[in-house]
């Protein structure tokens, strides 16, 4: 299923957020969704989950869990096989199967027994990621998903959305960290002042493009192969 976006404008009250937005994210890549705080990453975000996610075909992973959830790890998990329109909480082998995968696909096995509330911000991160693949969804969208986290486990996250799409899955990213998008995505949105400013592959990514987004000056720098931008 690919997500499409057609002339969508959106506004709070008076005050326009996204203008005139066409975009279409196909099914099988990896998206970085890039621009300054308060550019419209977040509310295009959440349009797009209130205009798919009653097909079922959309996770979401948000930057915070919020608080007072009082389950367990794998009683967490286990919401992402939550299907309301069955009106049925019995729990199949295929359930159990998608469960047990994305607990070890995460590496969140030890912690199957905390408390969600108790773990640390990293600790929720991975689980919050573990029930977002158990859902099975064709598209997991992740606003910051390695915000919380160390270089070990930011690549952990990384190396996880890579196999997701050897699967076929699909990914929307929402981060500050233009390098970690351009060593991950396939391709980049850019966002200003609620407009798409291009959409770009990683290699077309520039000090320019990169200075007309953020307002202010950037360097590139080519270490190993690989090219950075500060």
């Amino acid at each position: 299923m690919d997500i499409k976006l057609s002339d969508f404008s959106f506004s709070y009250g008076r005050k326009p957020i996204l203008r005139n937005i066409n975009l279409t994210f196909e099914q099988g890549k990896i998206y970085g969704l890039l621009g300054p705080n308060g550019s419209g990453k977040t509310t295009l975000i959440k349009n797009i989950i209130r205009q798919y996610g009653q097909k079922g075909e959309i996770s979401y992973v948000a930057q915070s869990s919020g608080t007072n959830i009082g389950l367990t790890v794998e009683e967490y998990i286990y919401l992402g096989r939550y299907n309301p329109q069955s009106f049925s909480i019995k729990v199949s082998d295929e359930d159990r199967r998608k469960v047990n995968e994305a607990m070890e696909l995460m590496k969140v096995n030890e912690l199957n027994n905390r408390i969600f509330d108790t773990l640390s911000g990293g600790e929720k991160q991975k689980v919050m990621l573990a029930r977002a693949i158990a859902q099975d969804a064709s598209w997991i969208i992740l606003d910051e998903p390695s915000s919380s986290l160390d270089v070990k486990h930011s690549k952990l996250i990384s190396d996880v959305i890579r196999a997701q799409k050897e699967v076929g899955k699909s990914a929307i990213i929402i981060c500050h960290d233009i390098n970690y998008a351009l060593e991950l995505t396939d391709e980049i949105v850019f966002l200003k002042n609620g407009e798409i400013v291009s959409k770009n592959n990683p290699q077309e990514v520039t000090c320019e493009l990169l200075e007309t987004v953020y307002d202010t000056t950037f360097r590139e720098v080519n270490q190993d192969g690989i090219r950075l931008f500060w």
